[in-house]
């Protein structure tokens, strides 16, 4: 089952974390969050951007809170 990256900057600010996965591409790609919906939507993050289709689990970032 394929899996879709999303990234949402409000998300990382409230999470405090990041995902790095490996794209179909083999790039790397940073997200915030990741799901089986390619038309995914998430109301609590209205800013949520379709990042790409992902592949591998690759580390999660601990984002430094200012």
């Amino acid at each position: 089952m394929p899996l879709y990256g999303y990234y949402s900057k409000i998300q990382e600010t409230n999470t405090g974390k990041l995902y790095v996965y490996k794209s179909l591409q083999q790039n790397e790609l940073v997200v915030t969050e990741v799901s089986s919906n390619a038309n995914y939507t998430n109301k609590s993050y209205p800013d949520l951007a379709y990042m790409g289709e992902v592949t591998k689990f690759i580390k999660t970032i601990d984002v430094q809170k200012y």
